[in-house]
Formats: structure tokens, sequence, C-alpha cells
């Protein structure tokens, strides 16, 4: 549980600026697999802000939009759709795009984008978390269907199936920011046939909020990019 220096107000707008030792402990929190380099975007400005704060990250796997369905969570990184919005203090991060990742073969020309319907007939691996419904719903948009062979957990391990050149994936585009386009593996953004869902970060409404919990908010709320011409998945 978070600890400040006795005598010392809970954590407000105007005391963020007040020294960081007074913030000690550990935050826990739920995130989605294909979300979870956001928790970096988070931590790294944390721990500049306070030291002593530790971030401790589970991601939450399963067929669910929200982290709090599968884990007993009060906060999370995950979609901020309407259920969210009612139910939770959201702090948006960044717009999910999507990239189609596949083996590079030198002989086809790149291209500037791909549709949903033409990225649909590869054989596929994806996060199991991401569908569905949110890949879904993008190929339905463009009047088609996906049939994934392989579903993960982990984004990582997409990369690792499509090396082989037997399978392709497709991956919100943070994480081609994170990985890069790795050698033998090429990266085409996929046509936005959707708006673009927000991932942010959740805490629960209910209950008055701990030091640490406060802090978190108030880090996260730096870092909206949803509204930049620059978005942080970009």
């Amino acid at each position: 549980m978070g600890q400040r220096s006795p005598g010392r107000p809970a954590l407000s707008a105007p005391s963020c600026r007040e020294p960081a030792f007074r913030v000690t402990g550990t935050v826990r929190i739920g995130v989605i697999p294909t979300a979870s380099a956001a928790a970096a975007d988070i931590a790294s400005p944390l721990s500049v802000r306070h030291p002593l704060v530790s971030l401790h990250r589970r991601l939450v796997v399963g067929r669910h939009r929200r982290p709090t369905r599968s884990l007993r969570t009060r906060r999370g990184i995950t979609y901020l759709d309407h259920d969210v919005l009612e139910h939770y203090r959201c702090f948006p991060l960044y717009e999910e795009r999507y990239v189609l990742l596949t083996a590079d073969d030198p002989t086809v020309p790149r291209r500037a984008e791909i549709s949903w319907h033409e990225a649909s007939a590869p054989m596929y691996a994806t996060v199991d978390h991401a569908r569905p419904p949110i890949l879904d719903e993008h190929f339905a948009e463009d009047g088609t269907h996906l049939n994934a062979r392989i579903e993960t957990d982990s984004v990582a391990t997409l990369y690792a199936h499509v090396k082989t050149g037997q399978w392709s994936a497709v991956v919100p585009s943070m994480w081609s920011t994170v990985f890069g386009e790795p050698p033998g593996l090429r990266c085409t953004p996929l046509t936005e046939n959707l708006p673009a869902p927000v991932v942010g970060l959740i805490t629960r409404l209910d209950g008055p909020s701990s030091i640490l919990v406060e802090a978190l908010e108030e880090t996260a709320s730096t870092l909206n990019r949803t509204s930049s011409e620059s978005p942080i998945n970009q």
C-alpha cells in the first residue's frame, strides 16, 4: 500500500510537483496483451516523478475487451469502450491502429497499405485477446472474416510464428515501433475502415483513491495522444 511522510496531505494536482520521495509502494495493474507495451510508457515517467514507486504489471488474457472481466483488479490498461467509460475513471493513452505482419518477400513490391479483405487470405496467427470482437469487426466491415489457425497471448510469439514464413498476423502498429521491422519480416499498414479503438488506463470510480493510484492517474493524464498529429503508437 502506498505511503507518504507523516503529516503530508494526499497527492493532488498541485502536490504532484513536490519531492517525489514522499510517495512509496507498489501499484498493481492488469494489462491486455496487445497493450502491454503501453505499460512502459507509463512506468518511465512514473519512475521519474516517484523513484520509490514500483509498477507491477499482470497480463490479462482471454476473450474479453477489458481486464476487469478476467481479473479482480481496480485498475488496468484496456480498451475504453462505452461500458468502461460508465464505471471507471479513464485516461486515454493512444488510438490503436493495425499493420499486417508477414514474411518479407523481396520479389513482391511494398505497398503503402492493404485492405482487410486482402489481408484475410493468408493463414493467420493472432493474439487471443484481440478477437473477438476487435479484429472481427474490422474484417466484417470489409465483407470477410478471419480464420485464425494459431492463437496466443503473446505478441512476441506472433512475430516468431510469422518469421517461419508460414503465417501472417494483424498486429497493433505500436508493436512495429517497439520491435521495428526485424530482418525477414514486413509490416504493411491496414486501411482504416472503422474508427480506431482508444486504449487507456482505467481506475475504479467507487471508493477513495490511494496516493499510489493518484500518482498513477496523474502520470497517465500527461500521456494522452489520441488527438495528437503523432499518436503514441506511430
